[in-house]
């Protein structure tokens, strides 16, 4: 039996995560988001936020694509409805590597790959293209980008991002809340809440949790 799901957010990263969604076999119930509540999004309408109490059976993912807004909703709704509720959402044509965990909320966009043995926090996103190698940990709500590659043994810290196209040298860990910019190879470790760029990336620029990621 086909069960429905919500997704919270329909913006851009909300179709995505859709899209996801369906082709896991789930059905659309509707996007929930009080700005848009009453328009039409992929078919679907979008509700305003009581329709997450008025249906208190149905899942729900949290598309929300910055990092540090994503744990703020996530964390409030996680403490009311339980994190039972947030279920992992892998498209169909990505790969999921033996003895690899992934953690509630967590989203795996097409054609993504994460490697063996690799541990995968809450809330993350691992999009379209992108590949996270064998043995590597990505912290609670970090993110990676379409087309970015981890290579293996990589260690991304909560909330951190590696845009797009951008790739992470094995063994090299990445600060919480600290960005990777596009196209970008990073080479060695980088420290909490920096900005780095380049080929080689370098640090460039400190940043707050709640900074724009570039």
């Amino acid at each position: 039996m086909t069960q429905d799901i919500f997704i919270l957010g329909a913006g851009g990263h909300g179709v995505s995560v859709a899209n996801v969604a369906v082709s896991a076999g789930y059905r659309l119930a509707g996007f929930i988001d009080e700005r848009r509540a009453g328009e039409t999004v992929l078919g679907a309408d979008v509700l305003p936020e009581r329709a997450i109490e008025d249906s208190p059976l149905t899942p729900l993912s949290v598309a929300i694509g910055a990092n540090f807004a994503r744990e703020r909703v996530a964390q409030a709704l996680v403490a009311r409805l339980g994190a039972e509720r947030f279920p992992v959402l892998v498209h169909a044509t990505a790969s999921i590597g033996i003895q690899s965990a992934l953690g509630p909320g967590t989203v795996v966009m097409p054609n993504a790959t994460v490697g063996p043995n690799s541990r995968i926090g809450a809330f993350c996103i691992v999009n379209t293209n992108a590949s996270v190698d064998h043995d590597t940990v990505m912290g609670d709500f970090a993110s990676v980008a379409p087309g970015a590659h981890l290579g293996g043994n990589v260690h991304l810290g909560p909330r951190s991002a590696v845009s797009i196209g951008a790739t992470v040298r094995h063994g090299v860990r990445v600060g919480a809340d600290a960005v990777l910019g596009g196209a970008a190879y990073l080479d060695r470790d980088i420290g909490d809440g920096v900005v780095a760029w380049g080929v080689p990336a370098r640090v460039r620029r400190s940043r707050l949790r709640t900074d724009p990621y570039l």
